[in-house]
């Protein structure tokens, strides 16, 4: 201010340059200001609030929030995610993200499509879905999986079957 800015411009830059700007107010619910606060909070809230918000995600079991908590009962369950060996499958490609998991006889597939379009992934055999954030038949063809945007699925690989 002593050099002459404007304290809304001093405010306006630190905002644009400081690691606040990633960050948004939690989005609790649908009322004002997301639930977060009944004053005036320092970022405003994301529009999207009343269709995205912790209340919402709650009360629809299909949710990212019932998504990860699967993710992390898996995590902690199955050593095969923790303990297994890891190999990378089709590393070079900018789309797919495909490992193996081999712990104690079974071998998982984990096959993430990280962009917003459609890809193919074609690996061998079948295999049973143990989780996914798509509706995903039990069984799998994993010769031709069609990914959609931003789809990861782990599959156990039956038993004679494999996967590369």
């Amino acid at each position: 201010r002593a050099a002459g800015y404007a304290e809304a411009d001093i405010l306006a830059s630190l905002q644009a340059k400081a690691r606040d700007n990633a960050r948004t107010p939690m989005q609790w619910n649908a009322t004002a200001q997301a639930g977060f606060t009944t004053g005036t909070p320092w970022y405003p809230v994301n529009p999207n609030y009343t269709a995205i918000n912790a209340e919402q995600a709650l009360a629809d079991e299909n949710s990212i929030f019932y998504y990860y908590q699967a993710l992390i009962a898996l995590r902690k369950t199955q050593p095969i995610l923790t303990q297994g060996s890891f190999e990378p499958l089709l590393p070079d490609d900018p789309d797919i993200y495909a490992y193996l998991r081999r712990w104690n006889g079974k071998t998982w597939l984990v096959v993430c499509n990280f962009h917003q379009k459609q890809v193919t992934f074609c690996g061998k055999g079948r295999g049973r879905t143990i989780l996914s954030n798509y509706p995903q038949p039990e069984l799998a063809d994993l010769q031709h999986l069609s990914l959609r945007p931003y789809e990861a699925t782990i599959y156990e690989i039956l038993e004679g079957e494999e996967s590369s």
